[in-house]
């Protein structure tokens, strides 16, 4: 997080950019028509590389970011709230 200097940018902007982009990629998405998911890339290091295989990594990427901001508020609620959450279940 720090290489890319996130913490100096500001939120706001960032966000607005951010979910201006992600319509602009749901609404290609959801414009194409009967697509071939199995095409493919052949990359001379790792071998094919499909559409659907690109698609499924940017949908893991958004759940890592996810687990991320899940895991931050966790953390956030147990530096906080003064109480055991072991009850909540392991984390």
């Amino acid at each position: 997080m720090t290489s890319r200097k996130y913490m100096e940018q500001d939120y706001t902007t960032v966000l607005t950019k951010f979910l201006a982009e992600r319509d602009r990629s749901v609404a290609w998405l959801q414009g194409l028509h009967a697509p071939k998911w199995s095409n493919a890339y052949q990359h001379p290091k790792v071998g094919a590389l499909s559409a659907e295989f690109f698609l499924a990594n940017w949908v893991a990427h958004d759940l890592h970011h996810i687990r991320q901001i899940n895991a931050m508020r966790y953390a956030y609620l147990a530096a906080t709230c003064g109480v055991r959450l072991d009850y909540a279940g392991t984390w």
